[in-house]
């Protein structure tokens, strides 16, 4: 016996060593065995354990399981391993044909039958253990995915490593629970969500192959559940290797619709919301601070983690929440939106204004902020489509849509938490009607588009007008206008700033073609800063100069700096034309004392605005009063002459006049409002 052993396993180390030894040419392989030494142990311990397999039974099966797990951690692909399996067999078979080994035919086939099968079983428990571990990795990325991936994974390992002598009783109560509840899994709910909803608008191929995907993975775990029930690990393994592949590309499809989500938030979100189909089953909440800083972004923070939190929690997939954050921009804001139908509206404002006021509390304790610290940080503004027809509004206004709610928020409700669009939809009613005027710009030449006005400027020593600001309002097609405070921001965010200036400047030139003869009136002109690089708005600036020349008028260009252009690559531009120029809002923002002495040098700088807001508070405080008379005395020393704005009331005359010495120029309220620039030249 003891020779029949040594001469099995003396065949079996050359069967393996010949059927091996090209394996050792691949990378993972020879990597996996740094000398020849520890591959010839390995084929010496693999023939003794199946010499033994063969001569004493199942009593070497188990241990042979150590031999297939560590073939599985070099990496040998398992049909690798039933090919050299296959091959030893028939070797063996020949063997005993010829009458050079004493076994049993049907013994062997018996033997090398478990064999397969059992690394079928391993190398399918192996397999469901590795990708799992693939799918903790990720699931930080898609949670709503990954988690329940990994409950099934979990689910068919524990179901391979019940045995057959080993509580059968539990295995198939396990995998009953499991055919019941897969079609039940988070992940089934998810693709059918308001969140999956709202992220398939940023990629709907992906979308539509994840949920396909997931319709064959049930199958496929249908399949692979029996055959593991019935232990034949065979078909088992075959019906894995579709899953494993359908389960990765489940996770790839998963990650790139995730990244394609953060990469284009607000598109999906904007023909999410102005889709006709959601128009009125949707709710949706904007969270806002108010003020931007420190404490404010962490609040925001703080806040929308809640929140979200409690949507996923209690919303059964009705509605979903995301923070979007813009830095460059100053944007922080937490969106929430629903889908319900209309018997569940009333009910629905309740519920999230409940949802507001968990988030608040939690918030408030967690920082240790007071009731008024809170609603100095939070506002919500819920939006309801049965209010206002969002779809009126285009995907590319949505971002501007968006920021118009926020500033009425901010101004017109300071201290509520909590505004619902209906409180607003005069200022969404305005929006609408603004983007509309606004877009005409498109045609800067367009006749009765615009509507001049003036604002006198008078100087101190005698009250007497020396010039005029030129102020624009937008007619619309059917009539009204709309003033400059409503629509400036939208001219500058949607950038048709050249398309203004050119509009305003050609509208100027065909009331200055009008006018009779001045008297040297200085005629300020406002212009964006960028607009002084666009070649159509120099030549309409030479064209206004030449005309006013004719008219005896002046005419003055009056620029702001701001954090876009650098004013003083502006002014060459200009001066090329001889303009005179005025800086407008001097004393705060951009324009500082610095920028001032920097821009001396310029001879036809002229004019110092001073900002508003300064000259309004000089009666309030006295700081605004001594920063008021150092502009002036800059400006005097530098041979520059002072423009006051928002003269209000007398009060306020009087205090310029004293800072003044009644030299310098003034306009506001108290000494002339706007008039149609028809009745001022």
């Amino acid at each position: 016996m003891q020779k029949n052993r040594r001469r099995l396993q003396s065949l079996l180390n050359r069967v393996f060593l010949y059927f091996f030894h090209n394996l050792l040419n691949l990378p993972h392989l020879s990597s996996f065995f740094p000398s020849p030494h520890m591959f010839r142990e390995l084929i010496h311990k693999q023939s003794a354990l199946l010499a033994d397999l063969l001569l004493h039974g199942e009593n070497s099966l188990k241990n042979y399981k150590r031999i297939i797990h560590l073939h599985y951690q070099m990496g040998l692909p398992q049909e690798d391993f039933i090919d050299a399996m296959d091959f030893i067999k028939h070797h063996l078979l020949n063997l005993m044909e010829r009458e050079q080994l004493e076994l049993s035919p049907q013994n062997v086939e018996s033997i090398f039958h478990e064999l397969m099968e059992l690394s079928h079983e391993i190398y399918l428990t192996e397999d469901l253990r590795t990708l799992r571990k693939t799918w903790e990795k990720f699931i930080a990325y898609i949670p709503e995915i990954a988690s329940d991936q990994i409950k099934l994974l979990e689910a068919l390992e524990n179901a391979c490593l019940i045995g057959d002598s080993e509580n059968r009783k539990s295995a198939q109560e396990l995998i009953s629970y499991l055919l019941k509840n897969v079609s039940c899994f988070e992940a089934n709910r998810y693709f059918s969500s308001a969140d999956f909803l709202l992220k398939s608008y940023s990629a709907r191929d992906i979308s539509l192959a994840l949920q396909k995907l997931n319709e064959e993975l049930y199958n496929l775990v249908c399949h692979l559940t029996k055959y593991i029930r019935n232990r034949n690990f065979r078909y088992a393994y075959r019906v894995w290797l579709r899953l494993s592949e359908k389960s990765k590309l489940l996770l790839l499809y998963g990650v790139f619709l995730k990244f394609k989500w953060e990469l284009s938030k607000e598109k999906s979100l904007s023909e999410f919301i102005l889709d006709p189909l959601f128009e009125d089953k949707l709710f949706g909440l904007i969270f806002l601070p108010t003020e931007i800083d420190k404490l404010a972004i962490r609040v925001f923070k703080i806040f929308s983690t809640f929140l979200i939190k409690y949507v996923r929690d209690s919303s059964y997939g009705l509605g979903t929440a995301f923070i979007h954050e813009d830095r460059d921009r100053d944007i922080y804001r937490c969106y929430l939106l629903y889908v319900t139908e209309e018997d569940k509206k009333k009910w629905l404002k309740g519920y999230i204004k409940n949802l507001i006021l968990k988030a608040k509390e939690e918030t408030s304790r967690k920082l240790s902020l007071s009731e008024s610290q809170i609603k100095k940080y939070v506002k919500a503004t819920i939006v309801s489509g049965e209010v206002v027809k969002l779809s009126k509004i285009s995907k590319e206004d949505f971002p501007l849509f968006i920021d118009t709610v926020e500033e009425t928020v901010k101004q017109s409700f300071p201290e509520k938490i909590v505004v619902e669009i209906s409180d607003i939809s005069n200022a969404i009613d305005e929006f609408q009607n603004t983007i509309k005027a606004v877009k005409l710009l498109k045609d800067p030449e367009r006749e009765n588009y615009l509507q001049l006005y003036g604002q006198p400027i008078i100087g101190l020593k005698d009250e007497k007008r020396v010039g005029i600001e030129i102020l624009s309002r937008i007619v619309l097609p059917e009539g009204g206008a709309i003033p400059p405070y409503r629509f400036l921001k939208l001219v500058k965010k949607l950038k048709y700033t050249s398309l203004f200036d050119r509009a305003v400047l050609h509208k100027l030139k065909t009331c200055l073609e009008k006018c009779s003869p001045g008297n040297g009136l200085k005629v300020f002109v406002n212009l964006y800063p960028s607009s002084c690089y666009d070649p159509e708005v120099l030549k309409k600036l030479k064209e206004i100069k030449e005309v006013a020349e004719r008219k005896n008028l002046e005419i003055i260009a009056e620029v702001i700096e701001t954090e876009d252009v650098d004013i003083s690559k502006v002014i060459p531009s200009l001066s090329a034309y001889n303009f005179k120029i005025a800086i407008d809002d001097f004393g705060t923002g951009y324009s500082n004392f610095e920028r001032i002495v920097q821009l001396m040098k310029y001879r036809n700088l002229k004019f110092i605005k001073v900002d508003g807001s300064l000259v309004k508070k000089m009666k309030e405080e006295n700081v605004f009063k001594v920063v008021v008379k150092n502009i002036t005395s800059l400006a005097k020393e530098l041979n520059k002459e002072v423009i006051y704005e928002f003269v209000e009331d007398g009060e306020i005359l009087e205090l310029l006049k004293e800072i003044g010495e009644e030299s310098g120029l003034a306009q506001g309220y108290f000494l002339g409002r706007p008039e149609p620039l028809e009745k001022l030249i």
